[in-house]
């Protein structure tokens, strides 16, 4: 949701620039995955009972349950939910096609910090930390040092995506052929920007690590 609310945005204030369809178009992808998996797991098949199963009343019909009507109201919702993502994401791609235009630097940062990856390591962590406080009753150390942590995590991930483009252009692995990853191969942004970006990720997460040996007085669970 962040990533989709944030694409969207980024939409509106660049005006469909190249860089507002890049985010446009990944950020819908998340969201519609993010919103097909809640609309089966939470209103079609919610605790192990299928929709279909709690009753033999349509929706309509006055001797329908309460909970069939609530989760018919949700998965319709969710279904035009899903239906204007579609459009949005096809309309971004069209006017990518019909007007091709030189890629902005924003569109160059969008690829190389690939941040549709970012969930692959925020997600385990915030199941983690949700196991730790709700299920295990440990105490967390405080709403900002948890979202340092994550933050940090965030920039370990960019870390591996700059450093992967980077070392894939130079030993000749991505070609304008056959190249996954656009970053350098297309110039969307230099390898002396890409450089750079590492630098700032890599001392983003450090930073948080030396922070938490020193506060924790060098505790070999954080080593």
């Amino acid at each position: 949701i962040v990533f989709g609310f944030c694409g969207a945005i980024f939409v509106l204030l660049s005006s469909f620039d190249t860089a507002g369809r890049t985010a446009l178009t990944k950020g819908t992808s998340m969201m519609l995955v993010f919103m097909g998996i809640i609309t089966w797991t939470w209103w079609i098949n919610r605790h192990g009972m299928p929709y279909w199963q709690l009753d033999p009343y349509p929706f309509w019909d006055i001797r329908c349950s309460a909970e069939k009507k609530n989760r018919t109201v949700h998965i319709l919702k969710n279904i035009s939910i899903i239906g204007a993502l579609t459009i949005f994401q096809q309309m971004a791609k069209y006017e990518q096609d019909a007007q091709p235009a030189k890629p902005s630097f924003f569109e160059g940062l969008i690829t190389a910090l690939r941040p549709w990856t970012f969930t692959s390591t925020l997600a385990p962590q915030l199941v983690g930390l949700a196991v730790l406080r709700c299920m295990l009753k440990l105490e967390l150390p405080g709403y900002r040092v948890t979202l340092a942590l994550l933050f940090s995590l965030v920039a370990v991930q960019a870390t591996a995506n700059l450093v992967n483009s980077w070392r894939d252009f130079v030993k000749g692995v991505d070609t304008k052929e056959s190249a996954g990853d656009r970053t350098l191969v297309d110039n969307l942004v230099s390898i002396q920007t890409l450089q750079v970006l590492i630098v700032l990720s890599l001392t983003c997460w450090l930073s948080f690590f030396f922070w938490s040996v020193i506060a924790t007085d060098f505790s070999p669970v954080v080593l």
